[in-house]
């Protein structure tokens, strides 16, 4: 189509060079082949104008299979639970996952637990279970990115500067003093905001 620069997908679409690991979890590929929710970004457009990656994206055809999931936590873990790890098991482990939890992803640990209980007056046992949440903020957000030379300078919004920069620089492959960050908006407490994400950078 002419006017269109470049359409990545998962066939085209760069990996992580580094383990993208950030606050104790392991983050996705940019354009993964496997999606774990509904609206997941599939492909990108880049093209001269605005209106034209529009027409460019409302031609693109997706074929989508539904795989073997498992919807909550018991599921996944339970005995018999589809491989959704292919090969490496449905708990995700990372260099950063707690050794002495290792049924766990990450945890944290603080006071003494067991002083807690032989010091309570009344303990009462319960079971909770949380199947999940997407934060989904009320105002647009979005960022823009500029290449000068082997230098990138990110102009967005989030919660802080150090951490988007250092996830930038684990996906990308290059020394984290190779990124300038602005960030606007830093007090916004929204979850969604806390890193760059895909969706939002143009």
């Amino acid at each position: 189509m002419p006017g269109v620069r470049y359409v990545l997908t998962y066939k085209n679409a760069p990996k992580l060079q580094r383990a993208n690991v950030a606050r104790g979890r392991v983050l996705p590929e940019p354009l993964p082949m496997e999606l774990n929710l509904q609206g997941e970004v599939v492909a990108i457009v880049a093209a001269e104008t605005e209106d034209l990656a529009e027409d460019a994206a409302a031609v693109i055809h997706v074929d989508y299979e539904v795989l073997p999931f498992a919807s909550t936590l018991k599921d996944t873990m339970a005995q018999g639970a589809p491989d959704l790890g292919h090969g490496k098991g449905n708990l995700i482990r990372h260099a950063d996952s707690p050794k002495d939890f290792p049924h766990a992803t990450w945890a944290e640990q603080r006071g003494d637990v067991d002083r807690g209980f032989a010091e309570a007056d009344v303990i009462k046992e319960f079971s909770y279970r949380f199947t999940g949440g997407v934060s989904v903020p009320m105002q647009p957000s979005g960022s823009v990115a500029k290449w000068d030379g082997d230098r990138l300078t990110i102009w967005g919004m989030g919660q802080g500067i150090y951490p988007p920069r250092a996830t930038l620089a684990g996906a990308l492959g290059i020394d984290v003093s190779k990124i300038d960050s602005s960030t606007s908006g830093t007090a916004a407490r929204l979850a969604r905001r806390a890193c760059p994400r895909r969706d939002f950078i143009r």
